[in-house]
């Protein structure tokens, strides 16, 4: 008997113009980092998809709700550029309520949560808390 493998959801902030990036890099690095990190949660066994977060718009949160509740996620990453980030304190509590709000109105209750601290850190994060590997 087959399994569907868990779905997996990665968010963080969209690259903003001139803004700070992650260990500098460009948007296309970026998005190429992202890639190979969401390749890389397929090859252990998630179904993973990505959601970027335009904190800079009005309708981030409306976004949000509605990527969670388009199918039942198993687990949810948020990044560290919004949990690290003091100015975005709110809207890193917000998103989390969300999980909680939208998944515990699910079959199976609400998510597991990880928190990532940088693109580049989903998997060992998606091993432990999803697969349950220290």
């Amino acid at each position: 008997m087959s399994t569907s493998p868990k779905t997996f959801l990665v968010s963080g902030l969209t690259p903003q113009p001139g803004a700070k990036s992650y260990k500098g890099l460009s948007e296309p690095e970026m998005h190429a980092l992202l890639s190979t990190e969401l390749q890389k949660l397929r090859d252990i066994g998630l179904d993973p998809s990505l959601h970027l977060i335009d904190n800079k718009s009005t309708s981030a949160m409306e976004d949000w709700k509605a990527v969670l509740s388009s199918k039942r996620w198993d687990g949810v990453s948020i990044g560290f550029g919004v949990r690290g980030s003091p100015e975005l304190t709110e809207l890193f509590e917000d998103l989390v309520n969300a999980v909680i709000e939208v998944g515990g109105r699910q079959e199976g209750g609400a998510p597991k949560m990880c928190f990532a601290m940088g693109p580049d850190t989903q998997v060992p994060n998606a091993k432990r808390v999803m697969l349950g590997e220290k």
